[in-house]
């Protein structure tokens, strides 16, 4: 029998994170593109099963990678933003590090 693991250590998450990897997933896919707007508060609480904090979280997350532009009380929901380089380079540098992380392992 091997010397080596089956299994390698979890790495919890929190739910903001989920609901964060969830809407890049979506924006890479191009579901959603620049000047759409994503759904309510109340809506993303809804589909993400989660709190309103939490939400809010992933959604200041988002906003601070340059995805999105959310403004209180809109009703329409946080506007998705272009794609830059500088946009990019938060996301990019997050997968990096997931990536030496499980290869380190």
């Amino acid at each position: 029998m091997s010397e080596e693991p089956y299994f390698r250590p979890v790495r919890p998450t929190r739910a903001y994170e989920a609901v964060v990897e969830q809407v890049e997933e979506t924006l890479a896919r191009g579901a959603l593109r620049p000047g759409d707007r994503l759904p309510s508060e109340r809506d993303l609480m809804s589909q993400f099963s989660v709190s309103r904090s939490t939400v809010r979280q992933a959604l200041r997350v988002l906003e601070s990678a340059g995805l999105i532009r959310s403004r209180p009380g809109d009703p329409r929901g946080a506007e998705v933003l272009p794609y830059s380089t500088k946009n990019l380079r938060k996301p990019l540098e997050r997968l990096a590090g997931r990536t030496v992380f499980r290869s380190a392992n």
